[in-house]
């Protein structure tokens, strides 16, 4: 696989936050000395009138230590043991108790971290810009082991019982010993000239690593050794140009009854048969933010802001809203008969998952909200881009389960 140097790297990123994804890097100097030209980004849409509006309640909130929003990190909130745990670009990973909010420890390391957390098997792991990732005792922070990988990580580790699974921009998924980091098997794809700042994160299923490609690629690994059980095209790139042909799935794929569901940046929607990779069906779609899904409904916050509520079996479109569009939402994730996204300052959105109507917000921070919502027993856990973390659920009587 070919290197890139840090000049490059930083080229391409900046190309691609102004000519494609409008305000990925917004008011970024360099960007606007490259191009010659100004950002001419959409403005977002105001917020939408709330017409009897759903009741939110703050369960609590807490201000963790975040990062420069203009990085585009891959932090996220991880849940497990009781506990919320968040980490910040300046090295701190933090454990707040899920029910109150209270700081059960915080853990300050050297690392500049880029990604994670990620929770499992007794193990809080994190990855960092210089490409180390780090595990720690969820009991008391305590540093368990250290590994460097190739390159940065910006995406959550996914913590197996065995296999710590670490995906790296330079397009290589390493398997680490959970037990100690020590490296397992590395799977290696050949990274384009030009692509999305962000790598998918991977998920496990049956025994398989599902990871998504800057090549609009998904391949199934085996995860005790790494052999490639299938790949599978979701995207072809189309078009003359680097960025015309942008298919990056940076949006992790999701698993469910047999089928795996991914989507690529101005590409396609796309399923599969999780066995094979054989595709199931193909719509156009666009999204660097994620997928979620229910019993029957996929939905897809696409690169523009809209939300789309897509069938799993026939990919008929169910509804779509356009309400948000420009506020660059986050992935989706549904909250009971609820939908939510958070958007560029700080709010976090309920739709109805039925109809997709707007039905009420919160405000978290002022700071953008790119981070998948988490579901706790205590409600959401939502976490902004500086930091900004708060648990919020919709009042009680609000949360059943529809079809």
């Amino acid at each position: 696989m070919r290197r890139v140097d840090a000049a490059w790297r930083g080229l391409r990123l900046a190309l691609l936050a102004v000519a494609l994804v409008p305000g990925l890097l917004a008011g970024c100097t360099t960007v606007q000395n490259l191009l010659g030209s100004k950002n001419n980004e959409r403005p977002p849409n105001p917020l939408p009138a709330l017409s009897d509006a759903l009741p939110i309640r703050v369960v609590w909130r807490a201000d963790t230590a975040g990062a420069d929003p203009s990085l585009y990190l891959g932090l996220s909130p991880a849940l497990g043991d009781g506990l919320v745990f968040v980490a910040g670009y300046k090295g701190n990973v933090t454990a707040l108790e899920e029910v109150s909010g209270e700081v059960r420890w915080l853990a300050s390391t050297k690392m500049r971290i880029s990604g994670g957390p990620g929770y499992g098997s007794k193990r809080v792991v994190v990855g960092s810009e210089e490409g180390e990732v780090a595990a720690f005792d969820p009991d008391n922070g305590r540093q368990l082991w250290k590994h460097r990988v190739s390159s940065e990580v910006l995406s959550p580790p996914l913590v197996g019982p065995e296999i710590v699974v670490v995906r790296t921009v330079d397009g290589k998924v390493f398997g680490l010993k959970a037990a100690d980091g020590s490296v397992v098997w590395i799977y290696d794809r050949a990274v384009p000239a030009l692509s999305l700042r962000g790598t998918g994160l991977p998920v496990m299923a049956a025994g398989q690593v599902i990871a998504g490609f800057d090549n609009g690629r998904l391949s199934a690994l085996r995860a005790r050794d790494g052999e490639e059980l299938w790949t599978s095209r979701a995207s072809t790139p189309a078009g003359r140009t680097e960025l015309q042909r942008l298919v990056d799935v940076d949006a992790a794929p999701v698993v469910d009854e047999g089928v795996v569901y991914a989507v690529t940046f101005q590409g396609r929607l796309a399923a599969m048969d999780s066995r094979s990779g054989s595709i199931i069906w193909r719509r156009r779609m666009s999204s660097y933010s994620g997928l979620a899904l229910d019993e029957h409904r996929l939905f897809v916050t696409d690169q523009d802001g809209v939300v789309w509520a897509i069938s799993r079996d026939t990919a008929a479109t169910l509804w779509q809203q356009n309400a948000l569009s420009g506020r660059r939402l986050s992935a989706p994730a549904v909250d009971g008969d609820f939908l939510v996204v958070g958007d560029l300052e700080g709010y976090a959105h309920w739709l109805d998952r039925r109809t997709g109507k707007v039905m009420g917000r919160v405000r978290v921070g002022s700071a953008p909200i790119r981070a998948r919502p988490v579901r706790s027993e205590q409600g959401l856990v939502i976490l902004g881009a500086e930091g900004d973390l708060a648990v919020v659920r919709a009042e009680a009587g609000t949360r059943r389960t529809s079809r």
